[in-house]
């Protein structure tokens, strides 16, 4: 019985030092990645400052970068977005750059990556308003609106999450910029003026992706 003991001791001493010696799970070199992310909610505030709006979000992306070593992995890719309520529709392409943090290179380990990039608006929502003030001498003028909101400018999205072999199930936090691209027309002066108007959207979305090695 002592002998036995001792044999399944040494044996559990052994294990570890022979896993370690195996090849790594998640090997170096390039690969590409295609994510899909879903399940999304982003809260908007409304340019007149007065409520949120709540958009359903949804994307899918293309990466390709280098696995540089176990733990680090950087590259490049696209991203189409959809992002829409009951009324309106907008649809932007990110370009940006990815930075990548693994903890192993094992068949599951957490993860962090952060990717920054610029945002190019396909489809935005438009729409009209007015306003009418009176002058001091009593007559009236009314300021006309044109408006157009995009999704264009900066791209951010942070996101942590667990690497399963070749999947990753992850919860990222988009943040996207916000455009309204306004044109006045002045009753009373008979001209037209340009301005623009920004805000931040911030979100909270499931993101799964699959990558290969090439």
């Amino acid at each position: 019985m002592k002998k036995i003991i001792i044999a399944l001791f040494a044996l559990c001493m052994i294990s570890p030092s022979i896993n370690a010696q195996e090849e790594p799970y998640y090997p170096t070199g390039y690969k590409i990645r295609i994510e899909r992310v879903t399940l999304g909610l982003i809260s908007s505030k409304s340019f007149d400052k007065e409520k949120r709006y709540n958009y359903i979000d949804n994307s899918i992306a293309l990466c390709f970068g280098k696995q540089q070593n176990k733990h680090l992995y950087y590259g490049v890719g696209s991203e189409m977005i959809a992002k829409f309520d009951i009324e309106d529709f907008y649809l932007s392409l990110p370009l940006f750059a990815e930075i990548r943090a693994d903890y192993s290179d094992q068949k599951i380990s957490p993860y962090a990556k952060l990717k920054v990039g610029y945002s190019i608006s396909l489809i935005g929502t438009d729409g009209q308003y007015y306003e009418l003030y009176q002058r001091e001498d009593g007559k009236w003028f009314h300021l006309d609106y044109d408006y157009k909101d995009k999704l264009k400018g900066i791209y951010l999205r942070p996101e942590l999450g667990v690497r399963f072999k070749i999947v990753d199930l992850g919860f990222c936090v988009p943040i996207l910029e916000f455009v309204r691209e306004i044109k006045t027309h002045d009753s009373q002066y008979k001209n037209t003026r340009k301005s623009k108007e920004k805000n931040m959207d911030i979100g909270g979305n499931i993101a799964l992706s699959f990558h290969i090695n090439i």
